[in-house]
């Protein structure tokens, strides 16, 4: 599944095409990837809860797990872009000055690398 139109019934991309903001907090989305993109990530999940790398033993619950996301274009201020979409309810990363990736519902479980 590597086409956004393949989960439009689970998840509507229109509604990322978003702007807000003013002046240095401006920002709007121009563009939503009709690809799905890949990624690894490694984070700390004890008891089903992500723990933060403040905590003393979160090396100790580091997993790896796959996740796929779809990428915005935006303009403006892309961390501004990432927190609207989070308040939308949407898992976002703002991944570079003019990227914001929306991560998809979950679809493979962590697996433990330790």
């Amino acid at each position: 599944m590597n086409d956004i139109n393949q989960i439009g019934n689970i998840f509507d991309a229109s509604k990322l095409l978003i702007k807000g903001g003013s002046d240095a907090t401006y920002f709007e989305v121009v563009h939503v990837s009709d690809q799905i993109v890949s990624y690894s990530d490694y984070p700390s999940i004890k008891d089903g809860k992500l723990m933060s790398w403040t905590e003393s033993e979160w090396w100790k619950y580091k997993v790896k797990r796959t996740r796929q996301a779809i990428q915005l274009t935006v303009t403006g201020n892309a961390v501004c872009c990432e927190g609207e979409l989070k308040e939308m309810g949407y898992e976002a990363a703002a991944i570079n000055p003019n990227c914001v990736m929306v991560i998809l519902p979950e679809s493979n479980p962590a697996t433990e690398i330790n």
